[in-house]
């Protein structure tokens, strides 16, 4: 249905011009928006913390899992998740690849604790 803006029609008759818009009724817009899913609140447990920085020794590489273990003095063998993103440095401000990292390399990597898994966010080549 139309109706006209019998405010705006007067005026504009003169020009000889006549605006008609579309009528809409309140409810019928409120119930044309689109359903909003909830997103379920997160638990402060669920959120990455800061871990602190791990010093030490490659003890092992594991490539397909993308994960290294490294022999920290005061943590001992502490298996570390190497993410794409982790930014692995070396001297010079050279960047690496999870490919360069060998065991037996000193390391000092800066991680944080996601639900209990240490994930790497900067591992620096010492």
């Amino acid at each position: 249905m139309f109706t006209i803006l019998a405010r705006l029609a007067a005026p504009l008759l003169v020009t000889g011009l006549l605006i008609v818009v579309p009528s809409v009724r309140a409810d019928a817009a409120l119930s044309a928006a689109p359903a909003v899913t909830p997103v379920a609140a997160t638990k402060a447990d669920d959120r990455a913390h800061d871990a602190g920085t791990i010093t030490g020794e490659i003890a092992s590489v594991n490539y397909q899992r993308e994960t290294i273990v490294v022999n920290a003095a005061g943590r001992g063998k502490t298996e570390i998740y190497v993410p794409p993103s982790a930014s692995i440095q070396g001297k010079d401000d050279a960047f690496f690849t999870m490919a360069d990292l060998k065991p037996g390399q000193r390391v000092e990597v800066y991680a944080s604790d996601n639900g209990g898994r240490l994930v790497a966010q900067i591992i620096k080549l010492l």
